[in-house]
């Protein structure tokens, strides 16, 4: 098959069978596989890192955010697919207004940036099980299925881009953690 990347890095942003020889099962267990990963590998450097537990929390929760962000986009390519714009527009309307209040409110109600990100994982999650996967559920099965065949075609046809789309993220922050890491967060503002 032909794979037409959008987004590349471990836990790819698109990913669209142009010849139609997958099942939606199949892109949603490898999607989770490819997610759990990206979280593992985030938080051991997060850990590794020696960062102090409020900063491991806060970035375990925004790659959780990110999970369930990228589980979305893909229901919204189901929707894309058979051509159901109306579904994949109010995905993403839904997904706004989701993303900005329940951030808002999460954080009033706690005072916390920790208490904002958990209101935002859980109504993000709430979102994608209530609309995006129940409107999946018209156009064919939502159990995840973990084909080891296709993820091993598809690390394979993507390994290098994904390593050069990460190194071109990495070359464009150095030079702010160079200047944090010699002089101080003020002047990395």
């Amino acid at each position: 098959p032909v794979f037409l990347l959008t987004g590349l890095s471990l836990n790819m942003m698109m990913v669209i069978d142009v010849e139609d020889s997958h099942n939606f099962e199949e892109y949603f267990g490898i999607r989770i596989f490819l997610n759990l990963i990206s979280v593992i590998v985030v938080m051991a450097i997060v850990i590794l890192g020696g960062h102090g537990l409020r900063l491991v929390l806060i970035t375990l929760l925004v790659s959780i955010y990110h999970s369930i962000f990228m589980l979305s986009t893909l229901a919204q390519g189901v929707f894309q697919k058979y051509e159901c714009m109306n579904y994949l527009g109010i995905s993403r309307i839904i997904q706004s207004v989701v993303s900005v209040s329940s951030m808002a409110v999460g954080f009033y109600i706690t005072g916390s940036l920790l208490g904002g990100l958990i209101c935002l994982c859980i109504f993000l999650l709430l979102k994608f099980v209530l609309y995006d996967l129940c409107n999946v559920r018209k156009f064919g099965h939502i159990l995840p299925r973990f084909d080891i065949i296709l993820l091993k075609h598809i690390i394979v046809k993507c390994w290098v881009i994904s390593i050069s789309a990460g190194m071109v993220s990495f070359t464009g922050n150095l030079p702010r953690y160079l200047i944090k890491s010699q002089l101080d967060t003020e002047s990395l503002g």
